[in-house]
């Protein structure tokens, strides 16, 4: 299944829309993403500069400043990938299908009707930079935008630091909070459900990317 085949590009004028206010990554939508009344936003916390030297560095940038970036995540380390290194796609997945994928077909079929989106849209210089506060809230705005215009039921957003949950939870004006006191997995998962025509829910998940119990996360989820 090649790039093209794989994606909905519908969207993208509106998407070009949205980079005055900040957008600059184009979520992946899956082909067949608005088949289905179920629409699942996958969402990632941020993005850095992960070269070792000065080539991998100014390779890395270049990657970076493309608008297409999200979409080669999760084509690239989602549906075209079995590396079990790339924890963060692996254990999204089956948190998500609930299992490993024993053929080809289903991994591609999974990929064409999720949707994923990089939350923070600066990219960090190196894995020590962290997102500023506006960052933040150019963040949780651009979020809300994306969950109202493609009709996300389910948002699952990687990670529950304070300062992501505080921003997305001040931009949205009308919802319903629940904090569970206690702990999952190791963290404190929280749900937001925000009072639109379909009543859209973001779960603040453990970061999948290490130390991660898919099963709890999808129990969790399928029970809330």
């Amino acid at each position: 299944m090649s790039y093209h085949e794989s994606i909905d590009f519908s969207k993208d004028s509106h998407f070009r829309s949205m980079e005055l206010s900040g957008l600059k990554y184009f979520p992946w939508i899956g082909k067949s993403f608005f088949e289905k009344t179920e629409r699942i936003l996958i969402v990632g916390e941020s993005v850095y500069n992960w070269g070792k030297n000065e080539v991998e560095k100014k390779k890395a940038d270049e990657m970076l400043s493309n608008s297409t970036f999200a979409r080669f995540v999760a084509f690239n380390h989602g549906l075209q990938s079995d590396n079990p290194k790339h924890r963060f796609t692996r254990n999204l997945e089956k948190t998500i299908h609930g299992k490993n994928f024993e053929h080809q077909d289903e991994k591609v079929n999974f990929w064409k009707m999720v949707s994923f989106h990089e939350f923070v849209q600066r990219p960090m210089r190196d894995r020590k930079e962290r997102p500023s506060k506006e960052d933040y809230k150019i963040a949780a705005r651009i979020l809300l935008e994306l969950i109202n215009e493609l009709k996300i039921t389910k948002c699952i957003f990687s990670g529950t630091d304070w300062n992501k949950f505080s921003h997305i939870e001040q931009a949205i004006k009308s919802k319903s909070i629940t904090h569970f006191s206690e702990k999952l997995n190791g963290t404190h998962p929280k749900i937001i459900q925000i009072k639109n025509d379909i009543n859209t829910k973001v779960y603040f998940i453990k970061h999948p990317s290490s130390f991660f119990s898919w099963q709890k996360w999808k129990v969790f989820i399928s029970e809330n």
